[in-house]
């Protein structure tokens, strides 16, 4: 039993640096949207994925140790029910301990994933909200009908200026 439970910490050691080094991920986006630091943006996209694909896999590997070794518990769920797994592993209180620390220091760790990513994408469709609010401005498209019922251009021959300066 030891070796599950070594196993099951090292599945969980790696799985928990890969999130916090997920976390720093979505700190380096936040910058790059902040400085419209497109190449580098779609550098730590990618980056996000292939961090991805190993959680998932790394995830498989949790839930397959589970259905191995206490088949009712990971049965017809999405997640690995990892706290009634350690529960019942028959080793001792120590190493039941540690796996408890590493599996809520996970947890929180997802979170915070979940709150990052949700508040790197407020702050996207904030931003394109602007750029958009701005090229409408430019080219005169805010709520205004261009052309009339019968087709000709209904518009003012004025134009309107963002900057205006008179000599």
């Amino acid at each position: 039993m030891e070796k599950r439970a070594d196993k099951i910490e090292n599945l969980l050691g790696e799985t928990l640096f890969l999130y916090k080094e997920l976390i720093d991920v979505l700190e380096q986006e936040k910058k790059h949207i902040v400085d419209m630091d497109v190449d580098s943006l779609w550098e730590t996209i990618a980056h996000k994925r292939q961090m991805a694909a190993a959680l998932s896999e790394l995830t498989r590997q949790l839930q397959h140790l589970v259905e191995q070794n206490a088949p009712g518990l990971g049965r017809d769920s999405t997640a690995v029910n990892l706290s009634d797994f350690i529960k019942q592993l028959p080793v001792s209180p120590g190493v039941k301990s540690r796996l408890r620390r590493d599996q809520m220091a996970l947890e929180a760790c997802k979170k915070e994933v979940s709150l990052m990513a949700v508040a790197n994408k407020a702050y996207i469709q904030h931003r394109l909200g602007v750029i958009g609010d701005i090229f409408a401005t430019v080219v005169e498209t805010v709520n205004k009908n261009q052309y009339n019922h019968t087709g000709s251009y209904s518009g003012s021959k004025e134009k309107k200026r963002l900057i205006n300066a008179e000599v």
